[in-house]
C-alpha cells in the first residue's frame, strides 16, 4: 500500500487554494499578475537663453524619450504650448519652426487658441485651448519608440515679439504622448508629464571684457588695461514711435561714451549713456 505523507498534501492543497484566491481578487479586480507597466513617454524642453532679446528668435530643444524599461509606444508625438498672448494679449512667444536632425518637422495642427476646444489630430481627443495660447503638435519620424532607444532631439525656433514686457515670463511647455498606446493598432493613447521653460525678455544684452593679451592682466599701476563694456547690437526696435534703429556703443573704465555703430531713422535717434544706463530720445 503506497504511503502518502498526509502534512505534504494538505500544504499542496493549501497553497492552490491561496493561488486560486489571488487570481480571482486580480481578475474582479481587471488586473493580471503578469500584466507589464505601460510605456512612458517623456519630453524635456530647454533654451539656448532664458532672457532672449525683444524681436529676436530662440532655439529650443525639445527632447522625446521612453524612459518604460521593457514596452514599446506606438505613435510617439509631442505637443507644444507657448504664451503667445504675454502680458498684453499680443506680445508673448509663438512658433516658427521645428526640425529634426537638421530635417525640417513639418507640424500636423497649429492652433492660435480663441477660448474653444481643439480636436487632437492625433488622439482625437477634445484638447483645451484658453485664450492667449498656441498649440502646436509635431509627429516624430517613428513608428514606435522602443525602451533603450536613444533620445530623439528636436530642435525648434520660436519667436519672441517685439512687443513684448521686459522681465515678463513666457511659458513654453511639452508633452510628450504615444498616439497607439502599447499596440501599433491600439485606441487607447498614453499621454506623459509635462515639461516647461519660461523666456524672460530683455531690452539690450549687456557684456564686458578686458582689453588685454589673453583677456587679463596683473594687478597694480604698472599694468593698466582697457575695460570696454558692450551693448549687443539690437533687433529692430520701435520705442514709443521713435523709429527703427540699431546700435552698438562701447564705454571705457571711465565711462566715456563712445559711438561706434549708429544706423538711425529720419527721427534722429540718439543714445545717451549715463552710468551704464541708456536712455533714447528724439533730438
Amino acid at each position: 500500500m503506497p504511503n502518502h505523507p498526509q502534512p505534504l498534501r494538505h500544504r499542496s492543497r493549501l497553497a492552490a487554494a491561496v493561488v486560486l484566491a489571488v487570481t480571482a481578487i486580480l481578475v474582479a479586480s481587471g488586473s493580471s499578475p503578469l500584466q507589464a507597466a505601460p510605456p512612458e513617454p517623456t519630453t524635456t524642453v530647454s533654451a539656448s537663453t532664458n532672457s532672449p532679446l525683444l524681436g529676436e528668435n530662440v532655439a529650443l530643444t525639445v527632447t522625446f524619450d521612453n524612459t518604460d524599461t521593457t514596452e514599446s509606444g506606438f505613435g510617439p508625438y509631442v505637443d507644444l504650448v507657448f504664451d503667445s498672448g504675454g502680458a498684453d494679449g499680443d506680445d508673448g512667444v509663438s512658433f516658427v519652426s521645428a526640425a529634426y536632425l537638421g530635417a525640417s518637422l513639418a507640424p500636423l495642427a497649429v492652433f492660435d487658441c480663441t477660448g474653444v476646444a481643439q480636436t487632437h489630430p492625433l488622439t482625437g481627443a477634445s484638447v483645451a485651448c484658453p485664450v492667449g495660447s498656441q498649440i502646436v503638435v509635431l509627429q516624430l519620424p517613428f513608428g514606435s519608440f522602443t525602451p533603450g532607444q536613444p533620445v530623439a532631439p528636436v530642435t525648434v525656433t520660436a519667436l519672441v515679439s517685439n512687443l513684448a514686457d521686459v522681465s515678463a515670463g513666457l511659458d513654453v511647455t511639452a508633452t510628450g504622448g504615444f498616439a497607439f498606446g502599447d499596440s501599433p493598432i491600439g485606441t487607447t493613447p498614453i499621454v506623459g508629464t509635462t515639461a516647461t521653460t519660461t523666456l524672460v525678455p530683455e531690452v539690450v544684452r549687456f557684456t564686458k571684457r578686458v582689453v588685454a593679451p589673453e583677456e587679463e592682466t596683473a594687478t597694480g599701476p604698472n599694468y593698466q588695461a582697457r575695460r570696454i563694456n558692450r551693448f549687443v547690437d539690437l533687433p529692430e526696435l520701435n520705442i514709443k514711435g521713435v523709429g527703427v534703429f540699431k546700435f552698438l556703443l562701447f564705454v571705457s573704465e571711465r565711462h566715456t561714451i563712445g559711438l561706434l555703430d549708429d544706423v538711425g531713422s529720419e527721427d534722429d535717434v540718439r543714445v545717451l549713456l549715463f552710468s551704464h544706463s541708456a536712455f533714447c530720445h528724439d533730438n
